[in-house]
């Protein structure tokens, strides 16, 4: 999708924190916004086309329909866009087009009216879900026939369980940020295995494959070797959840404690693929991130624990059946004993959650994959929202309990997007960590190749490996 859509707004095509920057695509600027925060106005581009046999000119009825049809698809989706007048509607059922979306094609103008501030709504436009397509395209899946898009390349053919043939787009017009795609021809083989596919890439019948790979794999007797590894980091955290309010982590002190025994590193060796490890919720490649990683001291967690009367206290540990839920919980136990706990370590019901479905849990661990690349996605259970990349019950059931928290987040909510606002989510981000209530542990960190002189390998922290810069060796 990074390589053949785009939106009224897109993410920089860009590495790491760069890549979070949002920038004009179908609009011609960044939108003008009035005095109460309410609406959004934007002039659009006269020289965007879609790609393809048509080759179309994209108006603002196309970026009017397609909003509407992504909130009649993609609930998922759709909560990103709620602050949105008559939105809710329409994603409801109750009607097609959003109250609060007014197109004027002659005048090349969209406007947005918004029943509440909401200044990360940019932010949500820039996402592939808010991909502008062709006004008369269904609201029912396209997998089996893609409409087209604006970005710099087409599906020229799809074969399901075979292959996807991307072609460049003639009429693609490069703006600031979204250069123009480098290969004439992208052909994307489906279905192999991981090993036939690195095996593939070491051969050189293939460029790039983005199937995660052993990390000795390209090593002497690997099956990818003579392929070139590179790690591409994740733009997610592996984390434990601490429930305040159930004992004995009423007590902040025991909070801080499970923070100081878990062995952040260990967890990151055992993580199957590779991981890092980390010490703040919001992932590197993220605005706000933090770098430090706070190092282990069990004599201190087991003084927390002790000051706190907690010497001895059975806990359960709740983990999610992935490898990575496992491995982190077994290093969080292990700490957690360290500190002078008695944990006992139990697995989730296939369907089961932390929260409403299991109110008596005390600790858990889990994955979390950012969708949006803000501090507001980290944390939107402080909003009372639920965050797109989070689980159908929230594992962090008592972190919106802290009111200073939820203060500082709601004020980071209403900042517009910038460095004031990264600052703010990180201070949010701290302080959850510094009470204890959320221990960040590691961030995948897997292995994928390319072959000989296929560079550069570009990892957005929005769209991954980005396909388009992508050049074969020469």
């Amino acid at each position: 999708m990074g390589a053949t859509q785009g939106g009224l707004l897109a993410y920089r095509r860009a590495a790491g924190t760069a890549g979070a920057t949002v920038v004009p695509d179908l609009a011609a600027r960044m939108p003008t916004t009035s005095g109460d925060g309410l609406t959004l106005t934007f002039t659009l581009r006269g020289d965007v086309r879609f790609a393809g046999s048509s080759g179309r000119t994209a108006t603002a009825s196309d970026a009017k329909a397609s909003i509407e049809r992504m909130l009649r698809l993609s609930p998922r989706a759709a909560s990103l866009f709620t602050a949105i007048a008559g939105a809710p509607a329409v994603r409801a059922g109750r009607t097609r087009t959003a109250s609060g979306i007014r197109a004027d094609d002659s005048a090349r103008r969209l406007v947005i009216r918004l029943t509440r501030r909401d200044p990360a709504l940019p932010l949500a436009l820039a996402l592939p879900f808010a991909s502008v397509l062709p006004a008369e395209t269904s609201a029912v899946d396209q997998t089996a026939n893609p409409p087209a898009g604006i970005g710099a390349y087409a599906i020229s053919d799809f074969r399901p369980g075979d292959r996807i043939v991307l072609t460049r787009s003639r009429s693609y017009v490069a703006r600031a940020g979204l250069p123009a795609g480098t290969a004439d021809r992208i052909v994307i083989a489906l279905g192999h295995s991981v090993r036939e596919a690195a095996g593939r890439v070491a051969g050189g019948q293939a460029d790039y494959s983005p199937l995660p790979v052993a990390p000795d794999a390209t090593g002497p007797g690997g099956y990818a070797r003579g392929a070139t590894p590179h790690r591409v980091t994740d733009s997610g955290t592996a984390y434990v959840a601490v429930n305040a309010a159930v004992r004995p982590f009423t007590s902040a002190e025991v909070r801080r404690a499970v923070g100081l025994a878990i062995d952040r590193r260990a967890a990151a060796r055992a993580i199957p693929g590779g991981a890092i490890a980390i010490g703040r919720m919001i992932p590197p490649g993220t605005p706000g991130h933090s770098g430090a990683v706070p190092g282990r001291d069990t004599a201190r967690a087991r003084a927390l624990v002790a000051s706190a009367g907690a010497i001895g206290t059975r806990v359960t540990v709740w983990t999610g059946p992935s490898p990575t839920d496992r491995a982190v919980a077994r290093v969080a136990t292990e700490g957690m004993r360290a500190a002078g706990l008695s944990p006992v370590l139990r697995v989730l019901p296939r369907d089961g959650g932390i929260g409403t479905d299991l109110p008596r849990a005390v600790v858990a661990s889990a994955a979390w994959t950012q969708t949006v690349p803000d501090g507001s996605d980290a944390y939107a259970s402080l909003l009372g929202q639920r965050a797109p990349g989070a689980p159908p019950t929230p594992p962090i059931p008592s972190i919106s309990g802290n009111n200073l928290l939820r203060a500082q987040a709601r004020a980071a909510a209403l900042m517009p997007p910038g460095r004031r606002r990264n600052r703010a989510w990180a201070g949010v981000d701290a302080g959850a960590v510094a009470d204890g209530r959320v221990v960040p542990v590691a961030t995948r960190r897997p292995t994928q190749v390319t072959a000989p002189g296929v560079r550069p390998v570009v990892v957005h922290p929005v769209l991954g490996v980005l396909l388009a810069p992508l050049s074969p060796p020469s």
